[in-house]
């Protein structure tokens, strides 16, 4: 008995260990079993608990570590079947409540929908534009501006251009006040007969000059002046050695007060300032226009052939003969043709352009209006309840306001008055008004002087004198295709920002 219960013992612990070392050796090959599901049912008996536990959890471990891999590489659909079926080997249904996988890189939805969000998006869309808009404002701003600055260099071009002509048609009055001046001062005047040196003087200058209709000299006597007129120097049927001119000598008792020598000239020398220099060594101004009414030998023209005439006054001191050693001050009056500086206007202006020269008070010199002959207009007068038959017709120097252009109605006499320069836009033309510097350029001039006070110089230029219609419409075209991608960006980011609301709001 004692054998058997030891036999039984025996048989007992070797059982034991039997099914000890079989359950090390299915333990120690748990780790090989991937699939559970592969073998057969008859076959699983013999697997033990724990090796199935085992293999459950590390199976169902691998299933979570490759499901999200299989998710990002498949579509939403067969994403959401393969989790369901994994889930469904594991836990035995595929209902149960899942958690969706979100990629960590994904955008978030309420990111873009939300309130401040699109506020930052239509606040960043209108800075933008706002620049864009600024930046073509200021390239518009910028063409017109040059645009200006065009218009104003062609008008200063073609006042430069009349202001010489001016300068040069007036110049021959100035040589002869200078030859008069020089004369005097030489003691060529100091002879018996001092009006044979004045003509002898004053030959040659009026010979090149038929502009030149008179010259009056006032103090080479006591009781007389001397007018001087071209006579025969421009008359092609005498012959050369024969061609004088002419001199006359006018008392002075009529004329002279006192001590105001220039009424003997017969102009308004009211309020008249004079001025010097050291390059002329004479005191100057300008006077008029007036009417010139008798011809080259002293004789009363018709009325039709009346002549606008400018005027240049000058002064200086002569020394007196070596026995009294006086000074003495003589007056001159240069008087000189216009008819001339109207041709220089007309030639200096375009077609579509107009120049003008005037007075302060608005009387013309020059223009380049072909309504006008350069000549004198007459003016009727008619009294109160009289008849056509009874009124009177004045010759009068025109004025710019008798112009028949409509743009010289832009211009007051207060614009003329004053010596700032005047620009004045008319639509898209232009108006420019100064004051007129003939003479030496630097200013040092006796005649440069005296001109702005007396003078004004205009010009009217159309905008078609500076651009072509052609070129400025090229200009706007360039402008469109700069600002295309502009608005082809506002366009886009507008409707994305449209969008965008559509979609979240």
């Amino acid at each position: 008995q004692k054998w058997g219960t030891r036999s039984t013992s025996s048989r007992s612990r070797s059982s034991r260990s039997r099914d000890s070392d079989g359950a090390s050796g299915v333990s120690s090959d748990s780790e090989d079993l991937e699939d559970l599901d592969a073998i057969p049912d008859n076959l699983k008996i013999a697997i033990p608990l724990h090796m199935q536990n085992d293999a459950q959890i590390q199976t169902k471990k691998e299933a979570q570590l490759k499901a999200p891999k299989e998710i990002v590489e498949l579509g939403d659909t067969q994403a959401d079947s393969q989790l369901s079926g994994t889930r469904a080997s594991f836990f035995g249904s595929s209902e149960i409540p899942r958690k969706v996988w979100k990629h960590p890189l994904a955008p978030d939805a309420t990111s873009y929908c939300n309130f401040t969000w699109v506020c930052i998006q239509i606040c960043a869309t209108t800075l933008w534009i706002l620049g864009a808009f600024t930046l073509l404002s200021l390239h518009i701003w910028r063409l017109q501006e040059v645009a200006l600055e065009s218009h104003r260099y062609a008008a200063d071009t073609l006042l430069r251009t009349l202001e010489v002509n001016a300068s040069g048609h007036l110049s021959p009055a100035l040589t002869i006040a200078r030859s008069v001046a020089l004369a005097g001062r030489s003691g060529l005047f100091e002879l018996e007969a001092p009006y044979a040196s004045l003509a002898a003087i004053l030959k040659p200058e009026m010979d090149l000059e038929p502009k030149i209709r008179r010259v009056q000299v006032l103090g080479l006597s006591a009781i007389r002046m001397f007018r001087v007129l071209p006579g025969t120097l421009h008359d092609d049927t005498v012959r050369l050695d024969l061609q004088e001119p002419l001199i006359y000598a006018k008392t002075t008792s009529s004329c002279r007060t006192g001590s105001d020598l220039w009424a003997c000239f017969n102009l308004d020398t009211t309020d008249m300032t004079l001025y010097s220099s050291t390059t002329d060594a004479l005191a100057l101004n300008l006077r008029g226009p007036t009417i010139y009414r008798y011809d080259d030998q002293g004789l009363a023209l018709d009325s039709e052939d009346y002549i606008v005439t400018h005027h240049l006054l000058a002064t200086f001191n002569i020394t007196g003969n070596a026995n009294t050693g006086v000074s003495t001050a003589l007056f001159v009056d240069v008087s000189i043709d216009l008819a001339s500086l109207w041709d220089a206007a007309r030639a200096a202006a375009p077609e579509t352009a107009h120049l003008f020269i005037s007075t302060t008070d608005g009387t013309l010199l020059a223009a380049s209006s072909s309504e006008l002959d350069g000549g004198p207009i007459w003016r009727k007068t008619l009294e109160e309840g009289a008849d056509e038959e009874t009124a009177v017709y004045t010759a009068d120097v025109p004025t710019i306001w008798d112009l028949p252009e409509e743009w010289v109605q832009y211009i007051s006499a207060a614009d003329l008055v004053s010596e700032s320069r005047l620009e004045l836009q008319v639509g898209s033309d232009m108006i420019v008004v100064r004051p007129v510097a003939l003479g030496a350029t630097n200013g040092r001039g006796s005649l440069s002087a005296a001109s702005p006070e007396t003078l004004r110089i205009g010009v009217f230029v159309p905008l078609s004198e500076v651009t072509r219609p052609s070129l400025e419409q090229l200009q706007y075209a360039g402008l469109g295709v700069l600002a295309c991608p502009f608005v082809a960006a506002a366009v886009v980011i507008i409707l994305h920002i449209v969008f965008r609301i559509l979609k979240c709001f």
